[in-house]
Order: structure tokens, then sequence, then C-alpha cells
């Protein structure tokens, strides 16, 4: 968060590089050739994560002034009442936006498990891994330290403007992705899973790789814009929001939709927290 708001994305990008480096290769090392099954990814998980954290502190050290401006007054500034009462305010919100997001995750595992046929929930994890894969391209929180910026100076036209383009660029990006998968979804599904009827319901239930990125995308979009406004009590309400959608539109739809019914419902838990935050975002412009 403090890369991003510094804009210092690049760094971020390379911290994320060495660890899905070093997770491929401790996977590998520990999974296929010592034979430790789950223990050996979750070890290999933790080894990854410490040697990126170590090349990460190595970045910050090298490529900012973070360390050479560490004193006892910048830490006892840090430690006043009134910061530490407005740390605790705002990762309060988002602590509280997190559990909802969580929640979301939970339920769907929940109903998704539901399904008395394995195939079925095995076809469910596919389609959500390659619906996430997609959805990831966006540009809200690289444009974020942009729009806050702009925000900050009370530049009402400029945060617009960004906005827009974060959205075009994060749609056209994910219409891309879309299209891609689509051409290679053999392929792609033959890859994660060798299971011929887990093929099949991934195929039968594919209209979802088509409808759900999208609208996913936009959600994504206005997260890392409510963040680079410092807006975070949206995000909060937003993700509460998301959830009780999730949960009563999965218990009112009839059984009779099936698998179609779990999806419908993961929609609308995106649906909910674009419409949310597309009018708060909408008053706070008024307001600025």
């Amino acid at each position: 968060a403090w890369l991003l708001a510094q804009g210092k994305s690049i760094y971020i990008l390379v911290y994320d590089i060495i660890f899905a480096a070093f997770t491929i290769f401790f996977n590998i090392l520990f999974v296929r050739l010592l034979d430790m099954n789950i223990e050996g990814i979750a070890l290999g998980t933790v080894c990854a994560e410490l040697i990126s954290l170590g090349a990460l502190i190595y970045i910050y050290y090298r490529q900012t002034n973070v360390f050479q401006k560490f004193s006892l007054k910048t830490l006892k500034i840090a430690l006043e009442k009134n910061q530490i009462f407005q740390a605790l305010k705002t990762n309060g919100h988002l602590f509280i936006r997190i559990l909802a997001l969580i929640g979301i995750l939970t339920l769907f595992n929940r109903y998704s498990n539901l399904f008395e046929d394995n195939e079925v929930i095995a076809a469910n994890s596919v389609l959500f891994q390659l619906i996430m894969t997609t959805a990831f391209g966006t540009f809200g929180e690289a444009s974020a330290s942009l729009i806050g910026k702009a925000y900050g100076h009370n530049d009402k036209n400029s945060v617009l403007s960004l906005t827009k383009a974060s959205f075009m660029l994060s749609l056209g990006l994910g219409f891309s992705f879309i299209v891609i998968l689509y051409i290679f979804l053999p392929t792609i599904i033959s890859f994660l899973t060798q299971i011929t009827e887990v093929q099949h319901i991934v195929f039968r239930y594919k209209i979802w790789l088509l409808i759900l990125p999208l609208p996913m995308i936009i959600a994504f979009t206005y997260d890392g814009i409510f963040m680079g406004i410092n807006k975070i009590k949206p995000l909060r309400d937003a993700s509460i929001f998301a959830f009780i959608s999730f949960f009563t539109i999965f218990t009112l739809l009839p059984e009779s939709l099936y698998v179609h019914r779990l999806w419908i419902s993961f929609l609308c838990t995106f649906l909910a927290r674009s419409l949310y935050l597309g009018g708060s975002f909408r008053k706070i412009m008024k307001k600025g």
C-alpha cells in the first residue's frame, strides 16, 4: 500500500515475480521431488514468503529513503495519540471489510460443497480460478496514487478523467483476457484438471466466464479508486452490503437452478458493491 501511494508500483511487480518464482521452485522441490504432498506446499509457501520479504526489505533499503528518515523523532510523531487513533479507525474499517469479503468466499465454498456430486464441486473450483484470473485485469490500484494526489489537490476534473481512464483500461484488458480465455479454453481446462467429467461440467457452465469478469473488474476498480482517495468507510459498507446480498439471493433462489444458483448469487455480490460504490463516488464528487 505504501509503495502504491509513493507511485513505486514497479517494485510490487518485482516482489510478486520473486514470490511466484520461488513458490513454483519450492513446490517442485518439496512436492514433486521430495514427495512431501500438502506439507510440501505449505513449507514451500512459507519459504517463498520469507525470501520475498527479504527482497522487499532490500528494495526499501536501496530504492527508498525510509530507513534514512527513521529517527526517534519520527517514531514519537507516529506514536502520538491522534495518529494511533486515526490508524486504528482506518484499519478497523479495512478489517471489517476483509471479514465481509472472507465471509463471501466462505459462503461460496460452503454452498458449493452442498452439491452431492464431487465433480460439480471441482468444476466450480476451476471456474472460480478462471474467473478470478480474468477479473484481476484492473488498473484501479495502479492509478490509486494518481487519483489520490489529484483528490488531495482538490482537482476534481483530474480525478474524474483518471477514474474514467482506469475503467476504460481495466475493462479493455479484462475483455482481452476473456477473448484469449475462450480461444484457449480447452487447453487451459485440460491443464487445470485431467478429469474428463469435470472438464465437461466446466464447459457446461462456461457462460459464467463471459458474465462475471466485467462486473468483478468494475468492483475491483472502484476498490482501488476509493483506496486512492482514502475513503475507507464506503468500502467497508459496500462489502457488508455484498455479503448480505450473497446470502439473501442464494436463500431466495430456487434449488432447481442448481449450479446457476451459486453463480447468480456470486454475481450479485459484485453488482451490489459496484452500485454502492458508484453512488458513493458520485456523492463524494458532488461534495468536492
